[in-house]
């Protein structure tokens, strides 16, 4: 009996009642053995005890932490939106004056009232509003890629024609800095592909452009070869490499790691002074965009090799689009009706913009600066189409555009989105609320004609190209350091101050005091500032000037 109750409360503590003691036998082996029952009785409560205080305070952390993600996931969220509300904002309040100051430099350089000596000055507007919008152009691209919102968009390439574009637009510049430029491609390399044109071109002139701006001598070398592996029949995708190789400079080994942070430029780079630290971030993610990656190897003092690859497949030559040289649009084509067209914008530079342009074609026009009186006159005149910005008082664009489609006959006018935000969702959203077509702001006069060409089926009379044709069509001497020793020593060094210092007006006052007998060196340092190129007159300028110094000094020495 004394040893079936010790069983028994043994039994019970095992089943978990901590409470259940082992009552006294008499024997004192027995009682021994149910001190150490209730020793361990105790211990077992103890710990139980402390396991569901921890556990409590466990589950109490895992709340707390919980709670904290939550919170910390809203902020980021938030956060998240704020930069994409403040990113679409400033893309807005930026592009909707670089609209005008683009738009109407271009007016008036096609001016036959422009005076000839204006034209330099409207020129220098022209590319740093363009350099502006680049700039513009390649954070939105950063923000893009950050959230993931950057896309492949895939058409029918036409790889030797893009190759031969690439190398004209870098030939005058490497020429002028005495570069061998070398477009090289394999044999088994094909004409027409499938890829992201725009992306591909992108890549092609941050590195091209990284590696021209950087090497002093030697040459730049871009090669093209197919990945595909050896087959009997060609396959549906397959791998392009590209590279890029320089003799320039070349990159610090501490430096290649952080090459491809957003904002970070290598020791030379921040030297040229030139440059954001976004296009090789920017070519990067592109490149994986079109599943590929891109490499770089680089050795200091004798040049740097960047190397990528994308997946591509192939295409025909009908898949390529016939892409048409963009004409001026001198008036509409007789026997068209009257087209009737509606501007309808809050901002007046930008309104008197637009109905210049359309003004000059011959069309109809009347405008509003808000919505409320762009409905109004829609009613009154039934326009065949609206040039509708999105940002307006009263009714905004969207507004307006349901407010004209909820009445008779209003799907019969095409409604065209304009806007300063340049956000894919923006034009997504324009296109799922009745508009027929979305434009970005700065937008070119060929895009607005185009448009209304596509949707009204308006034809033109285009300026005659024969009529264009000017000594820019002349062929431009080479410049080297050498070309430019029958200058005077002191224009030389005041051309050198001027182009180091980034004066265009400077430069090119100094190049008209150049005599008419030089006059093939007046043009071509000309050509180098209309295309942005002051780094070559600097460049070329100080080589002269130190060779000149090297010379002086050896005629010393040998007359010593």
């Amino acid at each position: 009996q004394r040893l079936l109750r010790l069983i028994s409360a043994t039994e019970a503590i095992a089943g978990g009642d901590f409470d259940s003691t082992v009552s006294g036998s008499g024997v004192a082996e027995l009682e021994a053995l149910a001190c150490a029952f209730e020793r361990m009785n105790g211990q077992l409560k103890a710990s139980r005890q402390r396991l569901e205080e921890y556990s409590g305070d466990l589950k109490w952390q895992v709340a707390q932490k919980t709670k904290e993600l939550k919170q910390a996931k809203i902020a980021a969220e938030s956060a998240n939106r704020a930069k994409s509300t403040f990113l679409a904002n400033m893309s807005h309040e930026l592009r909707t004056p670089l609209n005008a100051i683009i738009g109407f430099a271009h007016l008036l350089v096609r001016s036959k009232q422009t005076a000839p000596e204006q034209q330099p000055s409207l020129n220098i507007i022209n590319r740093n509003g363009e350099h502006l919008l680049k700039l513009i152009n390649d954070i939105l691209s950063l923000s893009k890629i950050e959230a993931g919102q950057i896309t492949l968009e895939e058409t029918a390439v036409d790889l030797y024609s893009l190759l031969d574009d690439l190398k004209l637009l870098f030939q005058l510049k490497t020429q002028s800095s005495g570069l061998q430029l070398v477009f090289e491609r394999s044999s088994d390399v094909p004409q027409y592909i499938r890829t992201d044109e725009s992306k591909l071109r992108q890549v092609l002139i941050n590195l091209l452009g990284n590696a021209v701006k950087f090497t002093e001598a030697g040459r730049v070398k871009l090669t093209v070869k197919c990945l595909q592996p050896l087959a009997k029949k060609p396959l549906p995708k397959f791998f392009l490499q590209f590279s890029v190789k320089d003799t320039g400079p070349g990159i610090a080994p501490d430096e290649l790691s952080s090459l491809f942070k957003p904002f970070v430029q290598t020791a030379t780079g921040r030297k040229s002074q030139t440059g954001t630290g976004l296009g090789l971030p920017i070519s990067r993610s592109f490149v994986k965009l079109m599943g590929g990656d891109i490499k770089v190897k680089s050795s200091v003092g004798k040049g740097t090799v960047f190397s990528f690859y994308i997946k591509v497949s192939r295409a025909t030559q009908s898949e390529v689009r016939d892409i048409q040289p963009q004409k001026q649009v001198n008036g509409l084509a007789p026997n068209q009706q009257n087209y009737r067209i509606l501007v309808a914008d809050d901002e007046s530079a930008n309104r008197l913009l637009l109905t210049q342009i359309l003004k000059s074609a011959g069309f109809l026009l009347w405008f509003a600066d808000n919505g409320t009186e762009a409905v109004k006159l829609w009613q009154k005149y039934k326009p065949d189409l609206i040039w509708m910005d999105l940002k307006m008082p009263l009714l905004d664009g969207f507004q307006a555009a349901r407010k004209i489609r909820s009445l008779p006959d209003g799907s019969n006018t095409k409604i065209i989105a304009l806007s300063a935000n340049a956000f894919v969702e923006t034009k997504k959203l324009a296109l799922s609320n009745g508009f027929d077509d979305f434009v970005a702001k700065p937008f070119r006069e060929t895009v607005i004609f185009e448009k209304m060409a596509l949707h009204l089926g308006v034809r033109y009379i285009y300026e005659e190209e024969s009529s264009r044709k000017s000594e820019q069509d002349e062929p431009v001497m080479q410049l080297t350091s050498e070309s430019l020793s029958v200058l005077p020593r002191e224009s030389i060094k005041k051309l050198y101050k001027a182009a180091a210092c980034g004066d265009e007006q400077a430069v090119r006052l100094l190049i008209e005091r150049i005599p008419l007998s030089q006059k093939p060196l007046a043009v071509a340092l000309t050509k180098l500032v209309d295309n942005m190129s002051l780094d070559i007159i600097s460049d070329l300028t100080q080589k002269c000037i130190s060779a000149d110094c090297t010379s002086a000094k050896s005629q010393d020495s040998s007359q010593s």
